[in-house]
């Protein structure tokens, strides 16, 4: 059973920030006392939400604890909606993805006019067109109609991952004997993908070149 590694851990940690002391999500710069009127949520650690007080003050291991706990919904959905055969690096990107937008968003809401539930991205992957369903982060970089410049570095550094050290081998169709791309409807027993060795000094030159993390 696929569990998020260190490595997509590490980027979910970049973009949701740590926070040791409860705060105001939507005024997060706002010194809590007890009473204060709450615009949006309680929040604490990397995103924590769940039974946070004011005046909450948490451990970085406690905050990681929390974050562990927090995305199980995340990795439950991409294990049960994604019938494509994928990587682990594929698995870290999406469980960011979902985190980030919901389960509902990725997997069950009906967009516009499309014939299908769930988000193009997911549609693109069951259907074996990684590259088509890569293309697709970039749907959600909107937050209330407008977009947000860090969504749009999250959805990059989500694609990157997703994309990184995967090899497709090419198969050739057995009617025809003509070579078939990955878009022409394959099976997902004939699908084989082969992770290279990861590489995690090029890795963090990709983020840097990104803009994702920065050196200090």
């Amino acid at each position: 059973m696929m569990k998020i590694s260190d490595n997509g851990l590490s980027l979910i940690k970049e973009f949701e920030g740590l926070r040791l002391t409860a705060y105001d999500d939507l005024n997060p710069n706002k010194d809590l006392q007890k009473g204060d009127h709450i615009i949006g949520k309680l929040t604490i650690g990397y995103g924590h939400t769940r039974d946070v007080y004011v005046g909450q003050k948490i451990t970085k291991s406690t905050a990681e604890a929390y974050l562990r706990q927090d995305m199980e919904f995340a990795e439950v959905t991409v294990r049960s909606a994604v019938t494509a055969p994928i990587t682990q690096n594929m698995f870290d990107a999406l469980v960011s993805l979902v985190y980030n937008i919901g389960s509902h968003n990725f997997a069950d809401k009906k967009y516009g006019s499309n014939p299908y539930y769930g988000s193009t991205l997911l549609h693109k992957l069951n259907k074996l067109d990684y590259n088509g369903a890569a293309e697709r982060f970039e749907d959600f970089v909107r937050s209330g109609g407008n977009v947000l410049a860090g969504l749009v570095r999250r959805r990059k550094a989500e694609k990157v991952l997703f994309e990184s050290h995967m090899f497709i081998q090419s198969y050739q169709d057995p009617k025809t004997g003509g070579s078939v791309s990955i878009t022409d409807g394959l099976q997902n027993e004939d699908v084989v993908i082969v992770e290279k060795k990861k590489d995690s000094l090029s890795w963090l030159l990709l983020l840097l070149a990104l803009g994702v993390w920065k050196l200090t």
